[in-house]
């Protein structure tokens, strides 16, 4: 006799029972196969990792310089299986940076105490914003071109500091290690 697959709905569990037919395959290799597509179907199902989000947290802030589009990211395998990721455009599909060299720009300018990577500048201390997607984007995107406002703008607001050539040469080797210069 064969089996069948009735699942679940509303209440009801998901049950397996006999058919009127005759089974094709053996009612071991039946329950191998189900038990393997519940095993996958969990899988696919499972949330991606926390850690995988946090990396791309750049994601629409970062911009094309080509077309000007916001930048997505995701991930890609590379021979031995890592995972690398990056900051890629789908508009013209010409510019892609590692979003770690990204991530580790606005890391290191925090761990030197540059400032914080913030959305309000009102603050005493150091703050860097992107205010084309945090500040300033309720403002309609042809008064933002005209003001010369682009969302891959990086505004600084310097604080109460009382060395700026050493808070501007920390600044600028932080974009050397990176690449950004």
């Amino acid at each position: 006799m064969g089996k069948v697959v009735v699942p679940a709905e509303g209440d009801e569990p998901r049950q397996v029972i006999d058919g009127i037919h005759k089974g094709i395959v053996s009612e071991k290799l039946f329950y191998k196969v189900q038990e393997i597509l519940e095993t996958n179907l969990i899988k696919r199902n499972k949330p991606k990792a926390k850690t995988r989000m946090e990396i791309l947290s750049l994601r629409g802030v970062v911009l094309c310089s080509n077309c000007q589009s916001k930048m997505t990211g995701s991930g890609s395998r590379g021979k031995l299986g890592k995972k690398y990721f990056y900051y890629h455009c789908n508009e013209c599909s010409k510019e892609r940076y590692r979003a770690e060299k990204a991530n580790k720009l606005m890391e290191l300018m925090q761990e030197r105490n540059v400032g914080y990577l913030a959305v309000s500048l009102g603050f005493y201390k150091t703050l860097f914003s992107a205010p084309g997607t945090s500040t300033s984007s309720e403002i309609p995107e042809d008064e933002q071109a005209q003001m010369g406002l682009t969302e891959g703008l990086i505004r600084f607001s310097i604080g109460l500091d009382d060395d700026i050539e050493r808070t501007y040469q920390i600044m600028r080797q932080c974009m050397k290690e990176v690449g950004v210069l």
